[in-house]
């Protein structure tokens, strides 16, 4: 049995002939499927770049890349669409089910094109187009916002399985009528060790004020909604009563932009940038070394870096946007953009040790329910329906 799994998703061809990712899709994330099916069948998007490195490899046994060339606007969807209908045709015709990605136009074409050939799919949505849209910055993205919500929210609705990495709120943004699976998060976590927290508690209480505060946010430097600037804004404001307090940004892409405004804020010596790690354990020494992780985004499908961070029972605060309020409790939320509230409650955790005790602990608490044993179960219950359903095996 052979499955696709479309998406939007920006590829790499590596000099290797091997494809790579930047994030969010590594070959252990396309290899889950493997378990349901013999054969996957990729398609996203294709970029250029000069080097591979700090990338993920997504290649592998049994998954096979049918990359989109031609796709490269959103206007091109609306004019074009017919250029982009007739690979994800051929595609959809050569396998027996597809997983689709939304927010993806690929995806919605893939919607349509499984609906007319009676094909069996299963939808995924991992973000919110809307917020993603209209947080981007250009007049272009904020007049297409309203456009795309609606087309993905037809989609959804009218499709027969659809799984949702939130518990609530990508549910009430797109609600279907067919069976849902709910809180099948894009997260994998290791069991908690106990001796995390501990060790946690440990370094909120020797910490002292003459030592470095280290601040952390992970994000691709080359986009606007993750909140680099809301981040430096804030850190800006704290380095006022504080100014042994540091910024760390873990990410890729062009630093110099972030060098320039966190010099207009005169705090560029307090900005550094720690590149790239692999992910697993080095990013979770990342996090580890950190006092306060912060995810001041203006728009999140869900926030794996959140539910990372809380794992290690780091003090976390975070936007009240798209999934990342089904993670965090209220007290440690703030509103987008508000960098002065982001502000106070960096500086709450470190005047008072017991709010950031607290902190860890209901992090560390909370962290639990996405431990990859309970989401791989409901995953797997929810795939083994489609399959079941649709007589897939």
């Amino acid at each position: 049995m052979k499955a696709a799994w479309i998406h939007d998703h920006p590829f790499f061809i590596g000099n290797d002939n091997k494809v790579y990712s930047q994030s969010g899709v590594n070959h252990d994330a396309l290899k889950r499927y493997l378990a349901y099916f013999d054969e996957l069948v990729v398609t996203g998007r294709v970029r250029e770049t000069k080097s591979t490195q700090g990338m993920a490899c997504c290649s592998g046994e049994n998954i096979e890349f049918c990359l989109n060339t031609e796709f490269t606007s959103i206007v091109q969807y609306y004019v074009q669409r017919g250029k982009l209908r007739n690979p994800i045709r051929k595609l959809i015709n050569c396998v027996d089910c597809c997983f689709i990605m939304l927010p993806s136009l690929l995806g919605m074409i893939a919607i349509d094109e499984c609906k007319k050939n009676n094909k069996p799919y299963i939808v995924q949505i991992i973000g919110c187009t809307w917020d993603t849209m209209w947080n981007y910055g250009t007049f272009g993205a904020k007049f297409l916002a309203p456009l795309l919500f609606f087309d993905m929210r037809s989609h959804v609705k009218q499709s027969g399985y659809v799984a949702y990495i939130t518990d609530e709120f990508l549910q009430n943004r797109y609600p279907t009528l067919g069976k849902k699976g709910n809180g099948i998060a894009n997260v994998i976590l290791k069991s908690n060790n106990i001796d995390i927290l501990t060790k946690r508690q440990k370094r909120i209480d020797e910490k002292t004020i003459n030592e470095a505060i280290l601040v952390g946010l992970i994000g691709s430097l080359d986009v606007s909604y993750k909140g680099h600037d809301i981040a430096i804004k804030a850190i800006a404001d704290v380095a006022a009563n504080y100014p042994n307090i540091e910024l760390h940004f873990l990410g890729m892409g062009n630093a110099k932009r972030w060098e320039k405004f966190a010099q207009k804020f005169d705090v560029k010596s307090r900005v550094i940038f720690d590149g790239t790690l692999s992910s697993g354990d080095s990013v979770m020494e990342w996090f580890d070394n950190l006092d306060i992780y912060i995810q001041p985004s203006t728009s999140e499908g869900h926030g794996r870096s959140v539910v990372e961070a809380m794992s290690r029972a780091c003090p976390t605060f975070a936007s009240n946007v798209g999934g990342l309020a089904d993670s965090l409790r209220h007290e440690y939320l703030f509103s987008p953009k508000e960098y002065l509230a982001l502000s106070a409650l960096i500086q709450k955790a470190i005047s008072d040790k017991e709010f950031a005790r607290g902190c860890a602990e209901n992090n560390f608490e909370d962290s639990k329910k996405y431990d990859h044993k309970i989401i791989e179960e409901k995953r797997h219950q929810f795939f083994q329906m489609f399959i079941q359903d649709n007589n897939l095996r």
